[in-house]
C-alpha cells in the first residue's frame, strides 16, 4: 500500500506572531528583572553609602554643637558681655528672690554704676520697681549717686538709717552693697580662671557650664605637665652641672662600666636536633661609605656602649661609628690616625678593652733589614676620646718576626689580653701593671707555624690558639703547660668562642663547603660541621670571619662572594639556613650586635652594610 498524507486541517490555526503589546510586556518584564539583579547586586554598596551618610550627619551634627559651644565661650570671653548669665529672666521679671544681679565688672577699677546703667536700663525703664532696704521706702527710677564707689568704700560715710536698714534686713540689698561684694569678690580671687569658674558655678549649668568644667580640666593637666617639666629641666639642670664638675676635676669623664657577667647556657644538646632550619628575618639592607679611602680589615663593636662601633683599613685610619637605636643606621663620628711610627704600617687587627674607654690594636713584628732589625711599635692604645685623637704605642716588643694576627682580652680578666704571630709561632700573653703600661709574657711557641686565632675560656682559664699547622691547642697559663692539642684535617684560620655556651667553641679552616667546625671542649671532641659554596676562584682568606648570635644559635660569616651566609646549629644540614645577598663585592666580616637587632658588615666595595632583623 503506498503511503498518504495525514489530512489538512481547514481551520486557521493560533498566530505565530505575537502582537505588539505581548512583546512590550515582555520586554517590560524583562527589564524589571533586569533592574532587580542590579539592585540585588548593587544593595551592598548602597549599604554602604546609607551608612557613610549617616556618619557624615552625625559628624556635620557634633560640628554644630562644637560651633554653638565656641560661640557661647566666645561670647562670655567678650569684654563687657560677661553678664549675658545674669540677665536670663525676662526684662518683665524679677528674679525670684527679690534681689538685684548686678554684672561682674570688667576691671578693680570699673565704676559699677556704669555697668548698671548700660545692662540694667531695660529693667529700669520697664517700670519694674527695685525695692530699696528700709523700712517702707521704696525707690523708683531714681537716679544712683555721683560716685557710688567713694561711698562705698567708707561705712562711715552712710546714713546711720541705712547701716540699721540693713541690719534689720528686708531681705534687699541695695545696688552700692551689691558693687561692694562683687569688689570684694574680684579682689580676693587669684586669676581670671578662678573668676570665671565661680560665675559658672552660679549659673544654669548647661553647655557652657560642661565647656567651663573641661576648660578647668586642660588647665589642671597643663599645670601638671608643667610642674613635671620644670621637674626634668631640675634633674637635667643638675646632672649638667655634675658633668661640668667632673669635666673640670679630670680630662676624660669615668670610663661605663663593663657588661653584666655572663650566665652559662647549654647549647651542645641542640646540636643537629632539627631537621628544618630558622631563617631569620631582615629587611632591606642599608649601606654608607666606610669613609676608608683603602680597602677596611676589621669591624669591631664597643662591649660597654651599644651605639657605638670602629673600623680600620689600609689607609692608616681608625673611624669611630655611632649606632642609631632607633631608625638602625650608622654615621660617622670622627677618625684616628693610626699608622705605627717607623713603618707606617696600618692595624692589622684590633679588639675593645671590655671596659669600652680604648681600643687595643696590633701591627706587623720588626723586619730585618742588612742583619739588622727595624723595632717598630706591636701594641699601639687607642683612646675613645674626640679629643685627643692619638694613638699611645706600647713600649715592649716581644714578637720578634711576621705579622701579629690575633689579639682578644681573656674572658676572666679585664687586664689581660693574648696575642699571636705569624713568623714567630708565638702566643704573648699581656698583663697590666698600671695605667696603659702593659708587661708581655711568652706563654708558648708550641705550633710549628704561624698562629692564626686565639680565645679564652671562662671556666678553666684557658688559653685556646689554631694556627696553620692545622693544630688546636689549649695552654694553662697557671700551670704553663698545653692541656690538650687537636689535630685539624686542614689549616685553621680563626677560633671563635660561644657567648652562650661557655664550652662550645667554632673553629674556621680551609676545607671547601665545611669551613666551619663546632667543638666541645671538655669532651675535645668535634660536633658539627659545616659551610658554604663559593662562585669564586678565590683561596679561603683568613680576612673573612664570622661572629655568633647574641643567643647562640646562628652563626654570620664572610665569603668570596657578595653574599653572607647564615647558619642554625641546630638544623641537622652542612648548609646554611639562609644567603643574604649584600655587598658588590667580596664580603670580609658580618658581625651580630650583642643587643641591637642588626648585623653590620664590610666590603672590599668600602661600604658597610646595615641589614635590620625583623622582631
Amino acid at each position: 500500500m503506498e503511503g498518504k498524507d495525514p489530512p489538512v486541517s481547514k481551520g486557521h490555526g493560533p498566530s505565530l506572531k505575537r502582537s505588539r503589546q505581548e512583546k512590550e510586556e515582555l520586554e517590560k518584564a524583562e527589564e524589571e528583572e533586569g533592574l532587580l539583579a542590579l539592585m540585588k547586586k548593587r544593595r551592598p554598596d548602597v549599604k554602604v553609602l546609607i551608612s557613610r551618610i549617616q556618619t557624615l550627619e552625625a559628624q556635620l551634627k557634633d560640628s554644630k554643637n562644637e560651633l554653638t559651644l565656641a560661640e557661647a565661650l566666645l561670647e562670655t570671653m567678650r569684654p563687657g558681655k560677661s553678664d549675658g548669665k545674669a540677665h536670663k529672666e525676662p526684662p518683665d521679671q524679677a528674679p525670684d528672690n527679690g534681689h538685684v544681679r548686678k554684672p561682674w565688672p570688667t576691671s578693680i577699677n570699673a565704676k559699677p554704676a556704669d555697668n548698671v546703667g548700660s545692662s540694667d536700663g531695660a529693667k529700669h525703664s520697664s517700670g519694674t520697681a527695685v525695692p530699696k532696704a528700709g523700712k517702707g521706702s521704696s525707690q523708683s527710677g531714681e537716679d544712683q549717686p555721683a560716685n557710688p564707689r567713694r561711698d562705698s568704700l567708707s561705712r562711715s560715710n552712710k546714713p546711720e538709717a541705712d547701716r540699721k536698714d540693713r541690719k534689720e534686713g528686708s531681705g534687699v540689698r541695695t545696688p552700692s552693697e551689691a558693687d561692694r561684694r562683687d569688689r570684694k569678690e574680684k579682689e580676693n580671687s587669684r586669676s581670671a580662671a578662678e573668676v570665671d569658674r565661680r560665675e559658672r558655678k552660679e549659673g544654669s549649668g548647661g553647655r557652657e557650664q560642661q565647656e567651663g568644667e573641661r576648660r578647668d580640666k586642660r588647665e589642671r593637666h597643663g599645670s601638671a605637665r608643667g610642674a613635671a617639666e620644670a621637674e626634668r629641666k631640675d634633674l637635667s639642670n643638675q646632672s649638667d652641672s655634675l658633668g661640668r664638675e667632673g669635666s673640670n676635676k679630670a680630662s676624660n669623664p669615668p670610663p661605663p662600666a663593663g657588661p653584666p657577667p655572663r650566665k652559662h647556657v647549654d647549647l651542645i644538646t641542640d646540636i643537629k636536633s632539627q631537621s628544618k632550619a630558622k631563617p631569620v628575618s631582615l629587611y632591606a639592607p642599608v649601606f654608607r661609605s666606610s669613609q676608608h679611602r683603602r680597602k677596611m680589615r676589621c669591624l669591631i663593636l664597643n662591649p660597654a656602649n651599644e651605639t657605638q662601633c670602629a673600623t680600620s683599613g689600609l689607609d692608616g685610619l681608625m673611624n669611630f661609628w655611632r649606632l642609631d637605636a632607633e631608625g638602625l643606621d650608622i654615621s660617622n663620628r670622627y677618625n684616628v690616625e693610626c699608622f705605627s711610627p717607623l713603618e707606617r704600617h696600618w692595624p692589622e687587627d684590633m679588639t675593645w678593652h671590655p671596659e669600652g674607654h680604648s681600643i687595643f690594636a696590633i701591627y706587623t713584628a720588626p723586619r730585618e733589614v742588612k742583619d739588622s732589625q727595624v723595632k717598630d711599635s706591636q701594641v699601639a692604645i687607642i683612646r675613645n676620646d674626640m679629643k685627643s685623637k692619638v694613638a699611645k704605642f706600647l713600649p715592649a716588643k716581644p714578637h720578634i718576626k711576621g705579622v701579629m694576627n690575633a689579639i682578644s682580652f681573656m674572658p676572666w680578666s679585664n687586664s689581660q689580653f693574648v696575642t699571636a704571630g705569624s713568623g714567630d709561632h708565638m702566643v704573648v700573653l699581656w698583663k697590666e701593671e698600671c695605667e696603659d703600661e702593659w708587661i708581655p709574657k711568652i706563654l708558648h711557641q708550641n705550633h710549628t707555624s704561624a698562629v692564626s686565632g686565639i680565645a679564652g675560656t671562662v671556666h678553666k682559664h684557658l688559653v685556646l690558639s689554631v694556627g696553620m699547622d692545622k693544630r688546636f691547642l689549649g695552654f694553662d697559663p697557671a700551670a704553663g703547660r698545653t692541656v690538650f692539642q687537636h689535630q685539624l684535617d686542614t689549616k685553621a684560620l680563626s677560633v671563635l668562642a660561644n657567648p652562650a655556651d661557655f664550652n662550645l667553641f667554632m673553629v674556621q679552616t680551609g676545607t671547601p663547603e665545611r669551613q666551619l667546625h663546632l667543638y666541645d671542649i671538655r669532651a675535645q671532641t668535634e660536633l658539627h660541621s659545616f659551610g658554604w659554596m663559593t662562585e669564586s676562584t678565590d683561596r679561603v682568606s683568613a680576612l673573612i670571619t664570622q661572629s655568633w648570635s647574641p643567643d647562640g644559635y646562628y652563626i654570620a660569616s664572610g665569603s668570596a662572594d657578595p653574599k653572607i651566609p647564615i647558619f642554625d646549629i641546630r638544623y641537622n644540614s652542612p648548609d646554611p639556613a639562609q644567603t643574604i645577598l649584600a655587598h658588590k663585592n667580596r664580603v670580609f666580616m658580618a658581625v651580630w650586635h650583642h643587643s641591637l637587632p642588626m648585623i653590620l658588615s664590610i666590603s672590599s666595595d668600602k661600604d658597610i652594610g646595615v641589614h635590620r632583623i625583623y622582631k
